[in-house]
């Protein structure tokens, strides 16, 4: 079987993005689920629907960003696109180590947030709910609690 590629047209640029291998998917959902696991988790409650638009999670995007450092920022946003290339038209920028980031999405950070969740979706499409990722933040802090005893 493999992993899956992806392709999606976002915002004028072409992204193309390859799941990550079953263990670095799981070594990275503990640092997605206690980032976002909160912020989704309040909309478990609400009517609203996760779909290709990430525009449904502006309510609760500020309270996922305030549980970041710009450290943590960075490292989270390289891994959720380690296994991305953004295509602008006029080269194939890899999105692994984040490098190309900036030059990608220059002026265009929604494409950027929309680009993420589709990566987080590709990686993660048989996992991805609102439910699963509160239980993986709720995962999180039990390690964390266990760690800091």
């Amino acid at each position: 079987m493999g992993l899956k590629t992806e392709e999606r047209s976002i915002r004028g640029l072409r992204v193309i993005t390859t799941q990550l291998t079953p263990t670095r998917s799981f070594l990275l959902l503990p640092k997605i689920g206690a980032v976002l696991g909160p912020a989704l988790s309040k909309l478990q409650s609400g009517d609203m629907a996760l779909d290709d638009d990430i525009s449904v999670l502006a309510p609760v995007l500020g309270e996922a960003f305030m549980r970041l450092s710009e450290v943590n920022a960075k490292d989270l946003m390289c891994s959720i696109l380690a296994g991305t290339s953004v295509n602008t038209g006029e080269e194939l920028l890899p999105l692994f180590d984040g490098k190309n980031i900036d030059a990608a999405f220059a002026g265009n950070f929604k494409a950027l947030l929309e680009t993420m969740w589709f990566a987080l979706q590709v990686n993660y499409s048989d996992f991805l709910d609102i439910g699963a990722l509160a239980q993986a933040s709720q995962a999180s802090k039990a390690v964390e609690a266990k760690q800091s005893s």
